[in-house]
């Protein structure tokens, strides 16, 4: 049974110039208005937007960097909200992947294909040699960076990902390997792109595409078609 873990409800935000305040247009200048929206556990989600810094406002505050104007953003307790920028940007550079797995943030024995399994069996199935574990991560080629970025997001402690970057770098075996790790991953996982792009890597896995608009609504969601949304 699914599991509700964010409940947006009339859900509203503007910048700073007061769409309220100095607009006569009920939907100029809005960034979101009066959004309702939920996650629940299972959902994979496709997030379509029209303009990057309405999508900026939505992601930060469902990462609770900011505030809603009106309305109402639940996040369930206990559950973990997190972006695939902020899993890389938060590790400690300085020091190996090793010693970065260690935080509490991830699990000793992470899941995989609906069981628990060894986290060096994860680093083994993205081809990162043991001997690069002690290596610090910013020292790593960039395709071992992301070999370690990937290692730790499928090891976290986190029920809802918001992913936006790791998607327009990963490719081949290790996309294949997230897309395994994703079937049986219970948690929700949001992706977003921007209404331009046609390509959407993870389609077959996505359940529904939700769609904001420039004046701040949201449609949807509907199922997505292996053509784009």
């Amino acid at each position: 049974m699914s599991k509700l873990l964010i409940n947006c409800r009339d859900l509203s935000y503007f910048s700073s110039l007061g769409a309220s305040e100095q607009s006569t247009s009920e939907s100029e200048n809005w960034d979101l208005r009066q959004l309702n929206w939920t996650v629940e556990t299972g959902d994979r989600v496709c997030f379509i937007y029209e303009d990057e810094e309405q999508k900026q406002v939505f992601w930060r505050l469902l990462l609770n960097k900011l505030k809603p104007k009106s309305g109402l953003l639940e996040i369930q307790s206990g559950v973990l909200v997190y972006s695939d920028e902020m899993l890389w940007t938060r590790a400690r550079r300085n020091e190996g992947l090793d010693a970065n797995l260690e935080s509490k943030i991830f699990e000793t024995r992470p899941w995989l294909n609906g069981r628990m399994v060894n986290v060096m069996q994860l680093i083994d199935r993205v081809g990162l040699s043991v001997g690069l574990l002690k290596i610090p991560l910013e020292k790593l080629q960039a395709r071992d960076q992301l070999k370690a970025w990937l290692v730790m997001m499928m090891a976290a402690k986190v029920k809802v990902w918001l992913v936006d970057t790791l998607m327009k770098q990963i490719h081949g075996e290790n996309l294949k390997l997230l897309m395994e790790w994703l079937s049986g991953f219970s948690g929700a996982w949001v992706t977003f792109k921007d209404e331009t792009q046609t390509e959407e890597k993870l389609i077959p896995m996505m359940t529904s595409s939700v769609h904001l608009h420039r004046d701040g609504s949201l449609t949807g969601p509907s199922t997505p078609s292996l053509t784009g949304v």
